[in-house]
C-alpha cells in the first residue's frame, strides 16, 4: 500500500511541475506577444513576420469558409431579376461576417467610383490572398464585359471553393493525430512508466 501511495505522489509531483513549467513558458509568450517582458523586442523582429503570415492564413482560411454561400447568395439574387451589383450588395446587406464587410468595403469603393469593379474585387481577394476570391474577381470582370451569363459560372465556381474547403479540412483533421503525438508522450508516458517501472525499482532498491 506504501508502494502505491508513493508511486501516486511521485506521479502527481512530475504531472504538477510539467503544467507548471507549461504554463510559464506561455506566460513569456504571452508577454513578448503583448510587447512586454525582455525578450519583446528580439521576438517582434524574428518572429513577427511569421507570425503575420499566420494571422494572415487563418484570415484566409475563415474567410474561405463564407466564399461559396456568398456565390450562391449572388446566383439566386441575379435568378430573381437583380443586376450583379443588387446582387452582390444584397448579399453584404444581409450577412454579418467578414467576408461580408469586406465585399461592403469593396462595393462601396467601386459605386462612389473610386476604382472600378474589376479593381475593387481584384484587391479584396489579393488582400486576403484568396485563390477562390480571385477567381470569382476574374470571371465576374470577364463574363460583365462581354455579358455573358455569369449565373451557371457561379454556381461552377461555388462547387469548386466547395470541394476546396473540404479538402483542406479533410487534410487539417488528417494531422490532428501527428499533432497528439507530443502530448501524448509528455503527459500519459512518463505516468506509464512509473507505473510500471516503479514496483520494479522499489524491489531493487
Amino acid at each position: 500500500m506504501m508502494k502505491v501511495w508513493l508511486l501516486a505522489a511521485v506521479a502527481s509531483a512530475l504531472g504538477c511541475g510539467f503544467i507548471v513549467g507549461w504554463s510559464f513558458i506561455h506566460r513569456k509568450e504571452f508577454l513578448k506577444r503583448r510587447g512586454r517582458g525582455p525578450g519583446a523586442a528580439a521576438s517582434d523582429g524574428l518572429f513577427g513576420a511569421v507570425r503575420r503570415k499566420r494571422r494572415q492564413r487563418e484570415a484566409s482560411a475563415a474567410i474561405e469558409r463564407h466564399v461559396p454561400e456568398m456565390m450562391d447568395a449572388v446566383a439566386l439574387g441575379m435568378k430573381a431579376g437583380l443586376s450583379f451589383d443588387s446582387a452582390f450588395g444584397l448579399y453584404h446587406a444581409r450577412f454579418d461576417d467578414e467576408l461580408a464587410r469586406a465585399c461592403a468595403q469593396a462595393h462601396t469603393e467601386w459605386e462612389s467610383g473610386l476604382v472600378s469593379r474589376e479593381q475593387a474585387l481584384t484587391d479584396m481577394a489579393e488582400r486576403f490572398d484568396s485563390a477562390p476570391l480571385r477567381r470569382f474577381a476574374s470571371n465576374v470582370s470577364r463574363n460583365l464585359k462581354f455579358g455573358s451569363s455569369i449565373v451557371r459560372v457561379l454556381g461552377a465556381l461555388s462547387a469548386e471553393a466547395q470541394a476546396a474547403y473540404r479538402t483542406r479540412m479533410e487534410e487539417k483533421v488528417a494531422k490532428v493525430p501527428v499533432r497528439m503525438l507530443m502530448p501524448t508522450a509528455m503527459l500519459i508516458l512518463p505516468a506509464m512508466l512509473i507505473v510500471v517501472l516503479g514496483p520494479v525499482m522499489l524491489e531493487l532498491l
